[in-house]
C-alpha cells in the first residue's frame, strides 16, 4: 500500500513541477510580447521623427555582431557587388568571382586586363588582411 501512495506522491510532485514550468513560460511569453510591442513603438516613434526604420533595424542588427563577423560579411558583400558590376572599387566584367577562377588557367581572349586583375587581387588581399575600407 505504501508503494501506491509513494507513486501517487511522485506524480503529484511531477504535476506541480510541470505546472510551475508552464506558468513560468506563459509569464515569460507575455513579457516577450510586451517587449516586442515596446520595440515596435520605438520604431514608430523613430519613423515619426523622420528616421528610416529599415536602416535603423539594419544598424541594430550590425551592432549585435562582433567586429570580425561584420567585416567578413561586408567583404563578402563587396565581392558579390563587384561580381555584379555594382562596386567600382573592384571591377569585374565577366561575371565570375575570383574564387571561381582560382586554380584555373586564364581565359584566352578574355576581356580582362592584367592591370585590372592585379588591382583586383591586391584589393582582395588588402580586404582580407585589413577588412574593408569605407570612405
Amino acid at each position: 500500500m505504501s508503494d501506491v501512495s509513494h507513486i501517487a506522491g511522485n506524480q503529484l510532485l511531477a504535476g506541480n513541477q510541470l505546472r510551475s514550468f508552464v506558468e513560468r513560460i506563459e509569464r515569460l511569453e507575455e513579457d516577450k510580447k510586451t517587449i516586442a510591442d515596446d520595440i515596435k513603438d520605438v520604431y514608430a516613434e523613430a519613423k515619426g521623427n523622420g528616421f528610416d526604420t529599415k536602416v535603423l533595424r539594419k544598424v541594430v542588427s550590425l551592432r549585435r555582431q562582433d567586429q570580425n563577423e561584420r567585416q567578413e560579411q561586408e567583404a563578402i558583400l563587396d565581392l558579390y557587388l563587384s561580381a555584379l558590376g555594382m562596386n567600382p572599387d573592384l571591377p569585374f566584367d565577366d561575371g565570375e568571382l575570383p574564387i571561381q577562377r582560382k586554380g584555373r588557367a586564364p581565359r584566352e581572349g578574355g576581356r580582362r586586363h592584367a592591370a585590372a586583375e592585379s588591382n583586383e587581387d591586391e584589393a582582395l588581399r588588402r580586404t582580407r588582411a585589413e577588412g574593408p575600407t569605407f570612405s
